[in-house]
């Protein structure tokens, strides 16, 4: 949750309306891993079928997948470098 706070804070310095708007997209895409969690590209970094990512506006949200949760390992800017841990359970 902190990068996505984080995320917010950065592009409320220029507009907190676009903002809100950001963080909403990525909350929604976010829930939307709870009924769809094959949804999204593997992460080409690691390779894994059980760690995917979701790309919303130009951000990605990289998840892992497991028999009953899906992960949130983080969200970031797109052209960021990854510097995700990958654990092999809850």
């Amino acid at each position: 949750m902190s990068d996505l706070l984080a995320i917010r804070d950065y592009i409320g310095r220029d507009s907190e309306k676009f903002a809100d708007l950001i963080f909403e997209r990525i909350i929604e895409q976010t829930e939307r891993l709870l009924e769809f969690p094959d949804a999204g590209s593997i992460v080409p970094e690691f390779g894994r079928e059980d760690v995917s990512e979701i790309q919303v506006n130009s951000y990605r949200v990289v998840h892992q997948i497991f028999d009953d949760e899906v992960r949130v390992l983080t969200v970031s800017h797109a052209t960021a470098p990854s510097a995700i841990q990958v654990g092999d359970g809850p």
